[in-house]
């Protein structure tokens, strides 16, 4: 950012001593304006608005002082130093500088330390309206954003917070600032939440992060997220507890509606489901189907039930590959754990994974419980998993019988076999071995992983 030169107001109705002071901040790098009288010097600041007025207090119409106090009355950024020959004692300086200047010198003024005084009186100045700009942009900032900020010194119980934090607990700005006047706007059922959550911060030092409502004077109700960390605890004093407190109403009215629609997605997918078994059943009623494969379609809809109400419990955002094992598992257990011995990392798994996964299952342990281990009451399944890859990206499931009848390899392919390659390969870009064993059936399943999991 370019900055040019800054304007100063030179006033004093003494030529001679008008000009030497000119041609010093001149020589200085200021633009300079001239003025000898104090309706001079109102005129030009009203219509130029230097960045400092050096004004001379000893004025032909009227006194500098009142000039002084009539800038600051209206334009109080604009800067004054003033100087006098006359006024010296410290009572005129102090006369002065009540009245409104910024600084007073008297004359005759070394001319190094006028110009020193002018510096430091505009960086001041410049280092003043930086601050007041970037108060602005956190304003902007926190009014856009939803943020409001506060600070509670806990050994003064003095507490201060911004006019965006007004806004969000609904208390009026400028009004009282103390955290009963907060208290009041938190919703009832939140109250000893947040006090408890407080009080915990204060008395351990730890960082507050709580979430509750406050109502509004409306009747609205909103909800905040309150974050604070403790600064300047040292020994015989608890500091100062320095937070925010973040807008979470549209996330949480947002978080609502989705979780209402996967309710609704949840109970059409059911629906669905239903729909398709009853219409199964009534297409093959009349029809020479063996039973046993409408027992397994039905099977195959329940399973595929089971698994949604899975997700529908881990809100759609899928679920640990140990649960949906167990929910796959489950009907051939025949309640004891000595059937299956499962093992493997926690992991968690998309959706997009689980349901074909759960699927492939489910036919391994329809026909290990109708042919394979789980037909004689010696038979078991052990089913593992790993991570593979250097980029950790595939995921690889084994089942392996033991204890069943001996195994021959089918001389067709079944429809479970079919269902669980294409699926697999179709939906995940898997791959599947089915190796016949004589003494019990191994199945690899492998599969690629969502980045995310």
């Amino acid at each position: 950012m370019i900055i040019g030169p800054e304007t100063i107001l030179n006033v004093d109705d003494t030529e001679q001593l008008r000009y030497a002071k000119t041609r010093l901040l001149i020589h200085a790098g200021y633009d300079v304006l001239e003025a000898a009288t104090g309706a001079e010097t109102l005129e030009l600041v009203n219509a130029r608005r230097p960045a400092l007025v050096l004004l001379d207090v000893n004025l032909p119409d009227m006194s500098g002082l009142d000039v002084c106090a009539r800038i600051k009355a209206h334009m109080p950024e604009v800067l004054v130093l003033q100087t006098s020959a006359h006024f010296v004692s410290a009572d005129h300086r102090v006369r002065g500088l009540e009245g409104g200047a910024d600084a007073y010198l008297t004359q005759p003024v070394d001319p190094a330390e006028m110009i020193a005084t002018v510096k430091a009186l505009l960086r001041i100045r410049r280092a003043e309206e930086r601050l007041r700009r970037s108060e602005a942009r956190m304003r902007l900032a926190q009014q856009a954003g939803g943020v409001g900020t506060w600070e509670w010194d806990l050994d003064s119980g003095i507490v201060v917070w911004s006019e965006a934090n007004s806004k969000l607990i609904g208390s009026e700005p400028g009004g009282a600032m103390n955290f009963d006047t907060l208290l009041a706007c938190v919703h009832p059922e939140d109250r000893s939440l947040y006090t408890e959550a407080l009080a915990a911060s204060a008395q351990t030092g730890t960082p507050l992060d709580c979430e509750f409502r406050v109502l509004h004077g409306d009747g609205s109700t909103r909800w905040l997220m309150s974050r604070a960390d403790i600064h300047g605890r040292a020994q015989g004093l608890r500091g100062r507890l320095v937070g925010i407190n973040i807008d979470l109403t549209l996330q949480k009215q947002a978080d609502l509606r989705q979780r209402v629609l996967i309710q609704e997605l949840h109970h059409r997918v059911k629906n669905t489901l239903a729909i398709v078994q009853s219409i199964a059943r009534q297409t093959l009623r009349d029809r020479a189907i063996d039973p046993g494969a409408l027992e397994s379609f039905e099977g195959r809809l329940a399973n595929l039930a089971k698994t949604h109400d899975l997700l529908m419990r881990e809100d759609l955002i899928g679920g640990t590959l140990h649960a949906i094992v167990a929910e796959a598992i489950a009907p051939y257990a025949g309640g004891s754990s000595a059937r299956f011995r499962v093992s493997g990392p926690v992991i968690q798994i998309a959706p997009r994974v689980a349901v074909p996964i759960a699927m492939a299952l489910h036919e391994l342990g329809t026909n290990a419980s109708k042919y394979g281990a789980l037909s004689r009451d010696s038979g078991s399944v052990a089913v593992s998993w790993e991570i593979l890859g250097e980029s950790r990206d595939r995921l690889a499931i084994t089942w392996v019988e033991t204890g069943g009848p001996p195994v021959e390899k089918p001389t067709r392919q079944g429809f479970g076999s079919r269902l669980i390659e294409r699926v697999l390969a179709h939906e995940l870009g898997g791959a599947t071995t089915l190796d016949y064993r004589e003494d019990g059936l191994v199945c690899r399943i492998e599969v690629v992983l969502d980045p995310e999991f």
